[in-house]
């Protein structure tokens, strides 16, 4: 296991600081809308279906997580055969 001194960890977190100020200083080209380019309304129509979308996403991996379980508990149970003739029963000393 290796030692940091002093002078790395203060060096790490002002590297650190610096990527953050970084990203800060040139995202500011990313606080406009991403569908205000264009106010069309094809535009407004693929805004709201990938909204759609993306609501309806998690519950359609659930629904499938759910089906994959059910089909494997239904797989797993052993389905009942035909019934044991009383020839084929063992026979209990009473």
């Amino acid at each position: 296991m290796r030692v940091t001194t002093h002078a790395e960890r203060l060096l790490r977190t002002a590297l650190f600081a610096l990527c953050g100020w970084a990203v800060t200083l040139f995202a500011r080209n990313a606080l406009a809308c991403s569908v205000c380019i264009s106010a069309t309304e094809e535009t407004r129509e693929a805004y709201y279906g990938t909204t759609i979308l993306l609501m309806l996403l998690p519950f359609l991996i659930l629904a499938t997580f759910g089906g994959w379980l059910y089909r494997l508990s239904r797989d797993s149970v052993p389905s009942p055969g035909p019934p044991h003739e009383p020839s084929q029963l063992p026979e209990v000393d009473a």
